[in-house]
């Protein structure tokens, strides 16, 4: 499989990985944990994005995707840096880095947003933190599968 494919492939299974998690957690514990949904609340919000982003709108998911696609982006370009291996363990490690930088860029939207989602912020950060390891994990898997 070309390169840039494979890449692309693993990002968009991973993400879908995480999401599914996220959407389930969100029912099981009737929480709003979805972070598209998240995401278009807080961009609805911001004057200067120039695209409507309601609840249900696909802005949200394509940047979700994309944030997906970078931390892929990302995860290959250490690896080829590295001696190290895409193992799942790498993954672990990889997601649980990338969740805490999540967290902390929730943090600071919430923070710097004078609309803010109500949610269980506390729950949203563990369960995001979670997700973001189950994605690195699921990245780690479906890239070497491809």
């Amino acid at each position: 499989m070309n390169f840039i494919l494979k890449i692309i492939v693993a990002a968009v299974c991973a993400t879908t990985v995480m999401t599914a998690f996220s959407y389930a957690i969100s029912f099981i514990f009737k929480r709003n944990y979805k972070e598209p949904a998240l995401l278009n609340r807080v961009l609805d919000q911001l004057q200067f994005f120039p695209f409507p982003a309601k609840r249900n709108s696909l802005v949200g998911w394509v940047l979700h995707y994309l944030i997906g696609l970078g931390l892929t982006i990302l995860a290959v370009f250490i690896i080829y840096l590295t001696d190290w291996q895409f193992t799942r363990l790498y993954g672990i490690g990889y997601g649980f880095v990338a969740g805490i930088i999540g967290i902390l860029s929730w943090k600071w939207m919430l923070k710097m947003h004078s609309y803010s989602p109500r949610i269980d912020v506390e729950g949203y950060f563990e369960q995001l933190l979670v997700a973001h390891i189950l994605f690195g994990w699921s990245l780690a898997g479906f890239y070497n599968l491809l």
